[in-house]
């Protein structure tokens, strides 16, 4: 697993993810070297989508290097002409070597010697990349799969601090919860990781239109969620899909059930209300039956 960052305090977060305060990534690869991986290709994607969704972006991430001849120091960021740059990530992270060639370094002085000889900028790139993940993503054991979702990639994905997540389960014991699938484009999720779910109707960064209102859309069943998740490329190198493949991702949530009835979608209005419990991926073109959300059991006892 991941250990999230869930202080809320700006200088904390920001300590915590553009200098690594606190953070061994040598440790973080080692010990959850798929995960790592899903946040590298998260990051690919979000390069290849709409710019303005790629947020949070690195742009406080920046190497000054001197040279011992002449003095002159040069600095490398993600940041060109005042303006961020997502090909200048896309082109770090093309240099990235497979995940599972990390696993070889001892610890983060070794596996920064590497990445430095690669690009100045590749080592505080994934370091950001880990440390500005703010999901808790722990990778389930085969045994704990939910299997009608038909896919091996399967991630207990819990997103919200502990405030709202307790906030969550006084609202639960009052009024009960129900579950509903969420999808959205690959481009989306290294966002959706780090904030959560928002409700982006009527907004420069809703996707899809708002039809049915203002909120958070999600649906009884996946095969609608799977409609909504447009696949793309993530990470050449990543285990997921090399070489171009296509890759979709779906979340399951849970509900308050505060009155929500799907009239085609649920429309979640109040975001207090929602928080992802789990994560699918999916290759693009898997032949996957929809699953009603009512019909999974034993859900609850995962989640705690």
């Amino acid at each position: 697993m991941l250990k999230p960052a869930v202080c809320d305090s700006p200088l904390c977060l920001y300590s915590h993810e553009h200098f690594g305060l606190g953070a061994d990534v040598a440790s973080f690869v080692r010990a959850s070297p798929e995960v790592v991986d899903l946040l590298v290709s998260c990051c690919a994607a979000a390069c290849n989508g709409d710019p303005k969704r790629f947020s949070p972006f690195p742009s406080a991430v920046e190497v000054k290097l001197k040279d011992d001849k002449t003095g002159r120091v040069t600095c490398h960021s993600f940041v060109s002409k005042a303006a961020n740059d997502p090909n200048a990530v896309r082109a770090v992270l093309n240099k990235l070597p497979a995940v599972h060639e990390l696993l070889a370094c001892a610890d983060s002085r070794a596996l920064k010697e590497q990445l430095d000889a690669l690009d100045p900028l590749a080592f505080p790139l994934i370091r950001w990349i880990i440390t500005s993940n703010r999901a808790h993503l722990v990778k389930l054991d085969p045994k704990d799969h939910i299997k009608p979702m038909a896919t091996p990639h399967q991630y207990l994905f819990m997103s919200s601090p502990p405030e709202k997540e307790n906030n969550f389960q006084a609202l639960k014991a009052k009024h009960g919860s129900f579950y509903a699938f969420h999808g959205s484009p690959f481009g989306n999720w290294h966002s959706i990781l780090r904030v959560g779910l928002k409700n982006f109707s009527n907004t420069s960064l809703m996707t899809t239109g708002a039809v049915y209102g203002s909120g958070v859309y999600l649906a009884p069943d996946s095969g609608t969620s799977l409609g909504y998740a447009r696949s793309a490329t993530g990470w050449d190198k990543s285990i997921f899909g090399k070489g171009g493949v296509y890759l979709q991702c779906v979340c399951l949530c849970e509900v308050i059930n505060a009155g929500y009835k799907a009239n085609p979608h649920y429309v979640i209005t109040n975001e207090d209300h929602v928080m992802t419990r789990y994560f699918f991926i999916y290759s693009s073109g898997t032949m996957v039956s929809s699953i009603n959300a009512s019909s999974l059991k034993h859900l609850a006892r995962s989640v705690r």
